[in-house]
């Protein structure tokens, strides 16, 4: 763990210096991700995690362009399924199911309105998701009797893609203008 802590470290100085001496930047994020309110399509899965890199390149002072990666995990959640069970002595059921993920890759354009150290800007791009979405499985079995039943959830172990537009408002705010 340390020796990730330190590479870490080390490239977030390498990265700096970097885009110190030149146009180019680059970014790291990640944070707390939820599902989309009312999905049709995560409806078994909820809140998860999200890893982001960014590199950006300053065409002008008030022009920029970025490639952009990022990735999503949807924890798989057993307690949004809606099972009836018959109400039978011996009946046995068990649900097996695997997280979904979302790989983000795309372009952008960003155009800063300032030079100043607060710098609003209105950004713009476009980019494929990669959606996985995890399988559901149900597992049903009587006692006494060896067989087992399993069925998949309609709607689960897909992957498909999605082509994205995106546009934003936001605020850059340099801390440091020259930071070696």
């Amino acid at each position: 763990m340390n020796k990730v802590a330190f590479i870490f470290i080390v490239s977030l100085f390498f990265f700096q210096n970097l885009s110190a001496q030149s146009n180019l930047s680059f970014s790291f994020g990640g944070g707390y991700v939820c599902p989309p309110v009312n999905s049709t399509k995560f409806f078994y899965w909820t809140d998860g995690y999200s890893i982001n890199i960014s590199a950006n390149y300053k065409l002008t002072n008030e022009l920029s362009a970025s490639l952009n990666t990022a990735y999503q995990q949807h924890n798989f959640d057993e307690s949004n399924l809606e099972l009836i069970s018959p109400a039978v002595l011996g009946y046995h059921y068990e649900v097996n199911g695997k997280n979904s993920s979302i790989i983000d890759l795309s372009v952008g354009a960003k155009f800063l309105f300032s030079k100043s150290v607060i710098k609003p800007f209105l950004g713009f791009g476009g980019g494929l998701l990669f959606i996985n979405l995890g399988k559901v499985e149900l597992i049903q079995w009587m006692d006494g009797d060896s067989n087992k039943t399993t069925n998949k959830y309609s709607d689960t172990d897909i992957n498909y893609n999605i082509f994205q537009i995106n546009f934003c408002f936001g605020t850059e705010i340099e801390f440091f203008s020259k930071f070696v």
